[in-house]
């Protein structure tokens, strides 16, 4: 990942697609947290389709940040994260953030931390993954 990285433009200005998904902002059900766009446009995706609820919140809260912004991919996946870590904190949300990074694509998901269940990435097993991957937990 420090290649792909090394590569990238820096800059602090997060596009205007990124923004705007922060801006609609981010809603609570029950113990899940979500962005607002994507609980609201998915109705027919409800936990029970899943195994915990992590997994309900990460696939609800897939982003592709391609989709939100065509140049400064990288830079704009860090400023997003360290946003959304920003706007979860002042939730009082303990949550887990992560973003996976190879050539073609940079996805970020979120969750919330859930005391009964397993942690959704296995930190034991991070170096099995053939993309970069950056995970941002909240201090609980």
């Amino acid at each position: 990942m420090i290649f792909l990285l090394k590569r990238q433009p820096i800059s602090n200005k997060l596009s205007k697609g990124l923004a705007n998904l922060l801006k609609e902002g981010i809603t609570v059900n029950g113990q899940c947290i979500f962005f607002k766009r994507f609980y609201v446009n998915n109705p027919h995706i409800t936990l029970d389709l899943f195994d915990d609820m992590a997994a309900y919140e990460c696939f609800l809260n897939n982003v592709h940040i391609e989709d939100f912004c065509r140049k400064d991919i990288l830079s704009n996946a860090f400023i997003f994260a360290d946003r959304l870590g920003n706007i979860l904190k002042e939730m009082k949300c303990e949550y887990e953030i992560i973003l996976t990074i190879d050539r073609e694509s940079c996805v970020l998901t979120f969750h919330s931390l859930h005391e009964s269940e397993a942690d959704w990435m296995d930190l034991c097993k991070i170096d099995d993954y053939k993309c970069g991957i950056a995970l941002f937990r909240s201090q609980g």
